[in-house]
């Protein structure tokens, strides 16, 4: 058998292996979903803070009309001479004050949600600013290895055309159909008296018989196999 051919095996081997190898790099993708996800989050989180502002705000006005009304009806108390509009302003004011402790509760309520939130906010910038750092240091990662494996590539796909130009048209007929059959391991060796890629250990005629074939196939695995002569 043509070394060429096992030569060339070798070669297509190394070519696979840094292909898969490429493809198996992570891109960033789990690290920018992550990311993603996080700032979605915060969003929210940010939106239902405001919107717990925002109705305390509005509480705290209601407090501020409230007492300005208790004021005004107590004002109005001390300067009454009918019973009639006495009993009036006393109740008026008893439901202004029970409204004013409702509203008091409210904003301390309202308040402590407030604190509670912006604590989660601060946690979650903090989650989302590693989660930047993560992405830009997988991605940084990424694009070094590729740019290293693609120059490997290259330098190894510079060297399949020498290679294969040793080998005559049925040469290459039958690698390249023994490469498709076998996922790309077309063509093994001996070592140790067995098959590499099999691992079956071949019989004594055979390894008698083969040097002189052309093109020895394994005994189990049916691979065309490099036979020294």
């Amino acid at each position: 058998m043509n070394r060429a051919l096992l030569d060339l095996q070798h070669l297509d081997s190394a070519i696979l292996s840094l292909s898969r190898e490429k493809k198996a790099l992570d891109d960033g993708t789990n690290a920018r979903q992550k990311r993603d996800e996080t700032r979605t989050i915060l969003e929210a989180v940010r939106a239902e803070e405001q919107g717990v502002a925002k109705t305390r705000s509005t509480r705290e006005d209601e407090l501020e009309a409230t007492e300005s009304k208790i004021a005004k009806q107590k004002a109005r108390l001390n300067s009454s001479s009918s019973a009639h509009d006495v009993a009036a302003l006393e109740k008026d004011i008893a439901g202004l004050t029970k409204t004013r402790g409702e509203l008091d509760e409210t904003i301390l309520e309202l308040m402590d949600e407030g604190e509670s939130l912006q604590k989660r906010i601060g946690e979650l910038e903090a989650e989302f600013k590693r989660a930047e750092a993560e992405v830009a240091r997988v991605e940084g990662e990424f694009t070094k290895s590729s740019t290293d494996l693609d120059a490997q590539l290259a330098r190894k796909r510079a060297q399949r055309p020498a290679l294969s130009g040793k080998l005559s048209p049925v040469e290459t007929e039958k690698y390249v159909a023994s490469f498709k059959k076998h996922g790309g391991l077309g063509v093994s060796e001996i070592i140790k008296g067995g098959c590499s890629a099999c691992g079956t250990t071949l019989s004594r005629d055979f390894l008698r018989a083969a040097p002189s074939e052309a093109f020895p196939q394994c005994e189990s695995c049916s691979r065309l196999i490099f036979v020294a002569a």
